[in-house]
């Protein structure tokens, strides 16, 4: 007489057999749930399944399996990352996870194990934060090099002097926070130059064409993404050309391969499809390309799964990797925002400071007419300076393409993310031939400034 009971588990570990079998993530656990399978099958009852399945210590081995499976994944996406700090949890549970012989110890060497690695990560991307001083390194890059009448240097010594002051006590902060996740911690310059932190150009070039063609091999099975598979087809070979990293970028502004991709549409599951459309919306093409990026892997997850369900381990794997992919092309694009719009101000705070409702308006009404005339004077006499230095190092940094034609520029103003008007735009667009050190703005630029009054945009 058959045992229902017993048809039942075998149909649940048959189940659980199917859900990690030929998944190329699971190959310790595949082989662990094929044993229990096998003895659950050989069981005559309830009774003899619980003493063959304790007797052969499957659950154990089965628990030892999936940490060493996930392990392994951990191991293999932070190589392939170059993070070693990160690779320290899994590469801890793999050196131990043989020795363990109950489910206890197995979750206490994993909990452990990610404890003591979370403070180093903590500490490590700590080491990130000297980056914030970059705003502050470029300010005082301006204020030493700007060409400016001398009666302003002195003040421009003690911007100098006090964003130096600031900066160190900011960064003795940062080392105090360290210290207290790991005991003994101190800046590396080393660590600093990692590949985790500072990703050459070979390594962003690989990231960039890895993440396009996940986008195009999702993009081929979808109705309607002509434009887009042909674009990231485009992409994908000048990238394969031998062209470097900064000239794969040129050459995808030049053919304007972005803007194509902009608008492309992926299929996505709805509980992602919120943040691509608001990357969309706001007109932010490099965090909408991550979007997309994590909606293919998802899709691309339940495509091959039997029961059309997520494995959340091999998403969190998918996700990690995906921001990592993506991560110099989002910081990229908002450093060249971020100097964009100081480019943008300096030229039209000189404007402003020449005409006659200057000294009616915030920027530079102090409370005396004193200050005031004083905020007014050194606009007009040290932006131009300022300006020429932060031209030199946004061309620098960013390449020779200048500021007022690239994309993030229009896309800014597409999105209505620029504080100013259009015809304010215009207007400093057209005075940046004339803003040059020492010298004073145009009548005919000064009259067209007079238009607008004071604190309007």
């Amino acid at each position: 007489m058959t045992d229902q009971r017993m048809d039942e588990y075998r149909a649940y570990y048959r189940a659980r057999l199917r859900r990690y079998d030929g998944n190329p993530l699971y190959p310790n656990m595949a082989q662990a749930e094929r044993e229990l399978c096998a003895c659950v099958e050989a069981s005559s009852s309830v009774e003899d399944m619980q003493r063959r399945v304790l007797a052969g210590g499957h659950c154990v081995d089965c628990g030892r399996a999936l940490l060493r499976d996930q392990a392994n994944a951990r191991v293999a996406l932070y190589s392939e990352t170059a993070d070693a700090v990160r690779a320290q949890a899994p590469a801890e549970v793999l050196a131990s996870v043989d020795s363990v012989t109950d489910a206890a110890g197995l979750a206490s060497l994993a909990s452990s194990a990610q404890a003591r690695t979370d403070a180093a990560v903590t500490a490590d991307e700590l080491t990130r934060l000297w980056t914030q001083s970059i705003a502050s390194l470029e300010n005082i890059e301006v204020w030493q090099s700007a060409v400016v009448p001398d009666r302003w240097r002195d003040q421009l010594d003690e911007f100098v002097a006090d964003t130096t002051r600031a900066e160190r006590e900011a960064w003795a902060q940062v080392q105090a926070r360290a210290a207290h996740h790991l005991p003994g911690w101190r800046f590396d310059e080393s660590a600093a130059r990692e590949q985790r932190h500072r990703p050459d150009y070979a390594t962003l070039l690989a990231n960039a064409l890895g993440a396009y063609q996940q986008s195009l091999d999702q993009l081929r099975d979808v109705e309607g993404q002509d434009a887009a598979i042909t674009a990231l087809e485009r992409i994908l070979a000048v990238g394969r050309s031998g062209a470097t990293y900064p000239v794969f970028l040129t050459r995808l502004e030049n053919e304007r391969l972005s803007d194509v991709l902009a608008g492309s549409a992926a299929p996505a599951r709805e509980h992602l499809v919120t943040a691509l459309e608001h990357h969309r919306g706001v007109v932010d093409p490099a965090r909408a390309a991550e979007s997309e990026a994590l909606l293919a892997a998802y899709d691309g997850l339940a495509a091959t799964s039997p029961t059309g369900s997520i494995d959340p381990f091999a998403f969190e794997l998918r996700r990690f990797r995906i921001a990592w992919q993506h991560a110099p092309a989002i910081a990229r694009r908002d450093a060249v925002v971020t100097r964009v719009r100081i480019l943008l101000d300096l030229v039209i705070d000189w404007l402003d400071a020449h005409t006659t409702w200057g000294p009616r308006d915030q920027r530079f009404r102090g409370p005396s007419p004193a200050v005031t005339a004083r905020r007014i004077a050194m606009t007009r006499e040290c932006n131009p300076g300022f300006y020429a230095v932060r031209a030199a190092q946004f061309a620098e940094a960013f390449g020779p393409e200048p500021w007022w034609t690239r994309n993030e520029l229009t896309e800014e103003r597409r999105a209505g993310r620029i504080l100013w008007s259009e015809p304010r735009v215009q207007l400093a667009l057209d005075a940046i031939g004339a803003c040059v050190p020492l010298a004073s703005a145009p009548p005919r630029l000064v009259l067209r400034a007079e238009t607008f009054g004071p604190d309007s945009f």
